[in-house]
């Protein structure tokens, strides 16, 4: 009777799609909601799981339309599901919040002829623990996508070798990661106290104009994360403009809606400031900002490296210049020569020319190449060229310059060889005695003849052999002729052979002779030397030696360096 008075059912005239008494008795105690409907909406059955869910009581909610004691407003989805159960003829089930009971839970809907039988269950607490795996599963995925950022931006900074390649593996590798509209590099010019950005790229025309360079004290966020050391995140505009109240039409022409300013900091030194803008607000939280502060570290240090190796490499090709002669003699024929350094920061090459007067009225033409790079190759192409000079001088025979550099060469017990060509020009400005140590042959032109054609008569690079002799060979300078000498830098790429590079030499060839004529020389050679090798295709040293017949007095003109 006590069972019968909590469904609030009439035990003498029960409705017919209401449960019989055995199956009431298990319902009525289930763990599960259990509510029956009419087709009219009216609750016929209602259990006592379902009451205390639903806040209802079974007795007084029997014979209640549903949608009076929970409003459509609210729980529409559900109205929505049944009647499909019901139209349909088949079970269907929703999973949606109620507000009124404040929870959310799955309805399972059954058709039948009297109506429909719903069973629910609560399953906020399952809903939660799913909204926890997913939000560990997203920052477990976060965490790898990061860690995968952080390896290839380490990877491609590792072989970042100027300031310019740091700043494109940023823009490159991290920008993507963090859904930046921009992400670059500042960089600070200590000695000018000014902020000098590497890049702006992709930002608008306005923005570059006015952020390419601003002075250090700049009340603005890469110039303060720069000076101060410390990181700077702003999560919209609004946070930005609470710091920096002019910075807010500056967002606005760029299009950035948050940004995050880190210094770049290496050996307790700030080198500059990583910059990063978003085109929507963001949640930078500690993650975030861990990860960008780490990315901003393996920036520095590779920033700390180009900027090193830039130094390095001004100096010691500052260096290298200072050992090429100032001055070229230009009788008993002119001389025009070409210094170009490789366009790879760091590499130094041992590419050295020279061309001087002998006491006997005639001049020696030298270029040579020490294999190798850096500071050894460098050292080595100075210690030959002033050997060369006090050799000719003893001895101006070219075979036997070059006999006595091989021996020192083979003597000072290193590991580096080099390769040379020596021409001794007469008195008469036409003959010509020449030896080869395993470089290329001069060119005559403009005919673009090779003075060993064949590479018959080119001895042994020198180093390679202790106890070589190299042979002077007799050549002639004819009327209208000029001769070149050039290291392999000239001709020498990874996208051709050796011989086309040749041939965009001889390309070349009348040209240089007719600007001899016309006094044009060194422009010239310095023109050909960039059009036959840009300094984008460089990969090592290049040195140019053009000899030609001028009339007139002795003179001397200085050599083209970069």
């Amino acid at each position: 009777m006590a069972d019968e008075e909590v469904t609030g059912r009439d035990p003498d005239g029960a409705d017919p799609s209401a449960p019989g008494p055995d199956v009431d008795r298990a319902l009525l105690h289930a763990g599960d909601g259990v509510l029956m409907l009419d087709r009219d909406w009216c609750i016929t059955y209602l259990n006592l799981a379902g009451g205390r869910f639903l806040r209802l009581d079974p007795a007084r909610a029997v014979g209640r339309v549903l949608w009076d004691l929970y409003p459509l407003t609210e729980h529409q989805a559900f109205r929505d599901a049944y009647e499909q159960a019901l139209l349909e003829a088949r079970p269907t089930t929703i999973e949606a919040w109620s507000d009124v009971v404040g929870a959310w839970f799955e309805a399972r809907a059954h058709p039948h002829d009297g109506g429909l039988t719903i069973f629910f269950t609560d399953c906020t607490e399952r809903r939660r623990q799913g909204e926890v795996r997913a939000q560990l599963v997203s920052r477990l995925q976060g965490a790898l996508a990061r860690s995968g950022t952080l390896l290839e931006l380490s990877r491609r900074l590792g072989r970042a070798a100027t300031v310019d390649d740091v700043a494109a593996c940023v823009t490159d590798v991290l920008g993507p990661a963090v859904g930046a509209s921009f992400c670059g590099i500042a960089l600070v010019i200590r000695a000018e106290a000014r902020v000098r950005y590497v890049s702006l790229y992709p930002l608008p025309h306005g923005t570059s104009e006015a952020w390419a360079e601003f002075p250090l004290t700049l009340d603005a966020p890469p110039a303060v994360a720069a000076r101060t050391g410390q990181p700077l995140f702003h999560p919209d505009r609004a946070a930005a403009v609470a710091q920096f109240p002019d910075l807010g039409p500056h967002m606005d022409v760029a299009g950035a809606a948050a940004l995050a300013h880190l210094p770049l900091t290496a050996t307790a030194t700030t080198l500059g400031t990583l910059a990063v803008t978003w085109p929507e607000p963001q949640v930078l939280d500690a993650e975030q900002q861990g990860f960008l502060t780490t990315a901003a570290g393996l920036a520095a240090q590779a920033l700390e490296r180009a900027l090193l190796a830039e130094e390095q490499t001004r100096v010691l090709r500052h260096v290298q210049e200072s050992l090429l002669p100032q001055t070229l003699p230009q009788s008993p024929v002119g001389v025009a020569a070409v210094y170009r350094p490789a366009g790879e920061v760091g590499v130094i090459g041992g590419d050295w020319y020279d061309a001087f007067a002998l006491p006997d009225g005639s001049v020696l033409l030298v270029v040579g190449d020490v294999t190798g790079h850096g500071v050894e190759a460098a050292s080595a192409m100075a210690q030959l060229r002033y050997a060369c000079r006090i050799f000719a001088r003893e001895e101006p025979d070219p075979g036997t310059v070059l006999t006595r550099l091989n021996a020192l060469v083979n003597e000072g017990g290193g590991t580096e060889f080099a390769t040379a060509a020596c021409v001794q020009v007469a008195a008469d400005g036409t003959s010509l005695r020449f030896a080869l140590a395993g470089h290329p042959s001069p060119l005559l032109l403009p005919s673009g003849h090779p003075l060993d054609p064949g590479h018959r008569r080119t001895g042994p690079m020198l180093g390679l052999e202790a106890d070589a002799t190299y042979r002077s060979h007799a050549a002639s300078l004819g009327r209208g002729e000029a001769l070149l000498l050039f290291t392999d830098g000239l001709v020498e790429r990874r996208d051709a052979s050796i011989d086309d590079g040749v041939d965009r030499v001889r390309a070349h060839a009348g040209a240089l002779v007719r600007a001899a004529a016309e006094g044009r020389a060194q422009a010239a050679l310095a023109e050909v030397v960039d059009l036959v090798m840009s300094p984008t295709a460089r990969r090592d040293d290049i040195c140019a030696l053009l000899a030609f017949a001028v009339p007139g007095p002795a003179a001397t003109t200085p050599p083209a360096l970069p």
